[in-house]
């Protein structure tokens, strides 16, 4: 997407309006990420692992408000998935269009 890599500690947080099925894919992304798909109430449904500059589609097992996306490996080195909760999502506001 044009931006440098993340940093080891640093994740971007799509926040949307809705809870609706969400994909996500790696054309013109470089570097490997990880990325989590989030319900309202801030269950983790799915984690997956998408390689650099590819267009394979990665999607949420349910409908999901959040999808965040890290550096490869971080969810399975922190024992992150399906099920875990995550605290302080509902603080943050969807992007205005």
């Amino acid at each position: 997407m044009g931006r440098p890599p993340l940093a080891a500690h640093e994740g971007m947080l799509f926040v949307f309006a809705g809870d609706d099925e969400r994909c996500l894919w790696m054309r013109d992304t470089p570097s490997a990420l990880a990325a989590a798909f989030i319900d309202a109430g801030g269950k983790v449904l799915n984690t997956v692992e998408m390689q650099p500059l590819t267009d394979t589609r990665h999607c949420s097992r349910a409908p999901a408000r959040y999808a965040l996306e890290t550096r490869a490996g971080w969810f399975s080195t922190r024992g992150i998935r399906a099920g875990e909760r995550l605290q302080g999502l509902e603080k943050v506001a969807p992007a205005s269009r």
